[in-house]
């Protein structure tokens, strides 16, 4: 792989690396900023519903402390006191008329100055807030009757009305809001117990409170958040939309996801289509002694205006990782030029190196580092060049000192295998005449005498033509030969022991060679592979094989094998692991079988010798 693709692919990688985790950071931002956004709705929901609790208190607060007004309870009083009057002296002038008919002939009592007040309040409230709070009230005494109407229409008796009868008993009503056709409007009715210093009961306190006020500050409030994308909603208890900040008009559906909203306060998904809605809402839960009325205030927001801004720094991240592979390509290639051709110099300069050109031509690069670089090369070409010239002279001076000495050698064992040849032979020509002639002998002499000089006779011989194959060098005779054949001959030279077999090849092969020296190779390797085997039973295996480029004969036994570490020496002359060898068979083998062109290998476990032929 080039260096420059690398650089590219590095910067790629970093390049990547950064884009993932980016949009890995960016992800977990969108969740957060989703969780966030989603409990801030939350919490403006629970601050939006607990205002709107303690907004409706301060309201029932403000109406307390209309009953508590002196003036107020002064003329309740006085109203009480003349109904009981009245009520005595019609009891006691009509006894048989039913107390139905003697309420209805009974004078109304209306206290102007009171009924006054109430038309103040109302004006003094429509004066602060510019718009209509309160869309009816008035004061009944304590047996029910109207004594004072700030505005709006009433019966002159409540004390058979439900709500009369609760506030009366709890001192609190609270009704649930309605819409009333004389006003035109939705109000919320409200009943206030009237006590007197002692706590004793003197009438009631009605105010229809109008909706619209209720809502006034919830809408400013929601005008705020639909700039922030947001709907917010008020639903009752049984899911009816009271408000929604889309609309103006009140009471106008069911919420659709109304099942989903439970609890004091929560959030859930709401997605149809491809479109997500995140919805929190918050539970009314009262003010202080205000129980509430139940309601929910409801925050919706799509999903896209929470991460509108996030999906511009998305789409950002895209564009810049597009724009990043790009430069990165760029200035990879553009830096990879440089240290390629920097890199390509030093190269051509190790090249001439390992050839031998020491005079090769070195040029400056641009870079320091890579200077450094080839100054060391300039300061080793001249180093190497030295040693060169050092080591060579070395070698033909020891190359001459060796040819010499193995010359001498050679010289002097050529000479003793000479010498000894020939008394040799006729001491064994002598030995097989005794034979001949030693029919006197005793049977000792005869099975073990003669044959163990025989045995010496041939070891002898086969040392002293050891040496002589080595020494002489002739020509090769080359012929078309019998592989098969020349194996066969030289299996016959050799006395096999009864422990051992021979195992020849079924296929025959033809090869060029000079038949007499290829049998002294077999001939070597065999006899190896006897003393390898010994005096137990073992198999030797010859085989022929063939490939696309080599003729191959393997010698293969079952002997002891040859060690490791005597790997590389087994063809060096003269090296010997046996204590009658010679240490020259395997070095003859190998002499010949290269004079011939092939090779000739080894290898261990079990061992095994091939020879390798080019084919023709």
């Amino acid at each position: 792989m080039k260096i420059s693709h690398i650089i590219i692919i590095g910067l790629a990688i970093l390049l990547v690396i950064y884009t993932v985790t980016s949009f890995i950071i960016l992800e977990i931002n969108i969740n957060e900023m989703k969780k966030t956004a989603i409990e801030r709705n939350v919490t403006i929901a629970s601050t939006l519903m607990h205002d709107f609790d303690r907004f409706i208190k301060k309201r029932i607060d403000d109406f307390k402390q209309i009953t508590y007004s002196m003036e107020v309870q002064n003329a309740i009083q006085k109203s009480n006191e003349l109904f009981q009057k009245r009520m005595g002296q019609n009891n006691n002038s009509n006894s048989n008329i039913n107390q139905e008919t003697q309420l209805e002939i009974l004078a109304h009592v209306e206290d102007n100055q009171l009924t006054n007040e109430l038309k103040d309040i109302i004006e003094f409230y429509k004066n602060v807030y510019e718009h209509s709070v309160i869309d009816e009230i008035f004061i009944t005494n304590q047996h029910g009757e109207n004594i004072a109407l700030g505005i709006g229409i009433s019966d002159l008796r409540q004390d058979d009305e439900n709500w009369w009868q609760i506030t009366k008993r709890e001192g609190l009503f609270i009704g649930k809001p309605s819409y009333n056709d004389n006003y035109k409007t939705h109000t919320i009715p409200i009943g206030l117990r009237i006590n007197d210093s002692a706590g004793n009961f003197l009438g009631v306190l009605r105010i229809s409170l109008n909706l619209a006020d209720i809502l006034n500050d919830l809408k400013a409030d929601s005008k705020i958040l639909s700039n922030e994308k947001k709907t917010v909603y008020i639903i009752d208890e049984i899911g009816n939309i009271v408000y929604s900040s889309k609309r103006n008009d009140l009471f106008y559906e069911k919420y659709n996801e109304f099942e989903a909203v439970n609890g004091i306060i929560g959030s859930f998904e709401n997605t149809v289509g491809e479109k997500t809605k995140f919805v929190t809402f918050a539970t009314s839960t009262g003010f202080l002694d205000f129980p509430g009325f139940g309601w929910h205030i409801i925050i919706e927001q799509d999903e896209s205006s929470i991460l509108e801004d996030i999906s511009n720094v998305r789409n950002e991240l895209v564009i810049i990782t597009i724009v990043g592979v790009g430069m990165v390509i760029v200035i990879g290639l553009f830096i990879t030029y440089f240290i390629s051709k920097s890199l390509e110099d030093i190269t051509n300069v190790a090249t001439h190196l390992s050839k031998g050109d020491f005079n090769y031509t070195i040029k400056p690069s641009r870079f320091a580092e890579f200077q450094v670089i080839l100054n060391s090369f300039k300061k080793a070409s001249v180093s190497i060049k030295q040693l060169i010239e050092t080591e060579k002279e070395l070698a033909e001076t020891q190359t001459r000192a060796k040819n010499e000495r193995l010359l001498a050698i050679g010289e002097l064992s050529s000479s003793l295998a000479h010498d000894l040849k020939n008394p040799l032979s006729v001491i064994k020509t002598g030995i097989d005449a005794i034979k001949r002639n030693s029919e006197g002998t005793t049977p000792e002499i005869q099975k073990e005498v003669f044959p163990r000089m025989e045995r010496a006779i041939r070891r002898m011989a086969h040392q002293i033509e050891d040496v002589l194959n080595y020494v002489r060098i002739t020509p090769i005779n080359v012929k078309d030969n019998s592989m098969l054949s020349i194996i066969k001959s030289s299996i016959e030279l050799i006395k096999i022991p009864e422990n051992i077999k021979i195992e020849i090849p079924k296929e025959d092969i033809t090869v060029s060679c000079d038949k007499e020296k290829i049998e002294i190779v077999f001939i070597n390797l065999i006899l190896n592979a006897i003393q390898a085997i010994g005096d137990k039973a073992g198999n030797i295996i010859i085989s022929t094989s063939k490939n696309h480029i080599h003729d191959i004969i393997e010698i293969q036994d079952d002997g002891e094998g040859i060690a490791e570490e005597n790997m590389k020496k087994i063809f060096t002359p003269l090296f010997t692991t046996k204590m009658k060898g010679t240490g020259l068979g395997l070095s003859i083998c190998k002499n010949i079988i290269e004079q011939h062109g092939w090779s000739i290998d080894v290898q261990i476990n079990p061992t095994r010798f091939i020879i390798k032929i080019p084919q023709k």
